[in-house]
């Protein structure tokens, strides 16, 4: 997981799944059914709740005796025989508080999963990954510039392949003489001098900490 979150790509892809989450839960339809005594199915009654887009309050009976057993629990509760659908009386609640509460629910988990999906696009689409390695113009190996004490470790040339001091001096050419890149310094004062294609130059390093020393 923390992979996930260390990369544009897996913030990506978790963003992606919030926003999906979010999107279930404002269309998750929502409901809760109610019986005579509490856990049996007899004299059972649902209220239908529709969803956090779409809402609406559906009172639905199972049977007629149903029906006109929380007509009449209704009426006592409360004092009137409702007509509306929305104000039945269920356990102490009408329908109507019965979906709000329900759709609460819905709405607070869809709002939570939408913030965290959008801090997690927005970031994997301005935030830099971290180990990501983008080259920089003008510093080898698209690492660290010259002027930074710290470079990153430089990989060890092929000795056959690097150009040597006399042969750079005197203009000779050479087989990589128009390659810029890292060699071990020719002068043995260093680790390793830079060859920018066409001499030496004074950019050299030790240990991967970049300095300056002029080729003499």
């Amino acid at each position: 997981m923390s992979k996930l979150f260390s990369s544009r790509g897996g913030r990506f892809f978790l963003g992606v799944i919030a926003g999906a989450a979010t999107l279930v839960f404002l269309l998750l339809p929502a409901s809760e059914s109610f019986s005579y005594d509490g856990y049996t199915d007899y004299g059972g009654a649902e209220v239908k709740c529709g969803s956090v887009l779409n809402e609406k309050v559906v009172a639905d009976f199972d049977d007629s005796d149903a029906h006109d057993y929380w007509d009449n629990y209704s009426y006592f509760t409360d004092y009137y025989a409702p007509p509306e659908e929305d104000l039945y009386i269920f356990e102490g609640k009408n329908a109507s508080e019965v979906c709000e509460k329900k759709l609460s629910s819905n709405r607070n988990i869809a709002i939570g999963a939408g913030v965290v999906g959008g801090v997690l696009l927005i970031s994997s689409l301005v935030g830099g990954s971290k180990g990501g390695s983008g080259a920089t113009l003008g510093t080898p190996y698209g690492g660290t510039p010259p002027s930074s004490p710290h470079a990153p470790p430089l990989p060890t040339p092929t000795p056959a392949s690097r150009p040597t001091l006399q042969a750079a001096s005197a203009g000779q050419q050479s087989t990589s003489q128009s390659e810029a890149r890292w060699h071990p310094d020719p002068q043995g004062r260093h680790q390793f001098r830079y060859w920018n294609g066409r001499k030496w130059t004074s950019q050299v390093s030790d240990n991967g900490i970049v300095s300056d020393d002029p080729v003499n």
